[in-house]
């Protein structure tokens, strides 16, 4: 995953493993940037390397004091958090095998 100018990964905060249903991880990266910075950069690198915005919530919403957004690629869920917290840009990545296989199926 490409990190947005001025993050940097919390290298004791990455998990990650293998399920018989997919790979899950979750990692964070931290920074002073903006938010409008970090929403630009995904909006639109992550496309290019063939995520596709969650339909249902059509890019970036906020919620519980975070922008997130959820991406899809394959069998795999990708969630964006952004959250500010004492003016640094803290930024999770969550990964996630999607458990829909009839939308996977539409969406190839």
């Amino acid at each position: 995953m490409p990190l947005a100018n001025d993050l940097t990964e919390e290298s004791n905060s990455t998990i990650m493993f293998e399920t018989s249903q997919g790979r899950i991880a979750y990692a964070t990266a931290i920074g002073t940037t903006t938010f409008g910075t970090v929403k630009r950069f995904y909006s639109l690198s992550l496309p290019q390397l063939g995520w596709k915005s969650d339909a249902i919530q059509k890019g970036w919403h906020y919620s519980s004091l975070k922008w997130v957004a959820t991406w899809h690629r394959g069998a795999e869920k990708l969630t964006i958090e952004l959250e500010n917290i004492n003016d640094v840009m803290h930024v999770n990545f969550i990964l996630i095998p999607r458990h829909n296989t009839t939308q996977h199926r539409r969406n190839k």
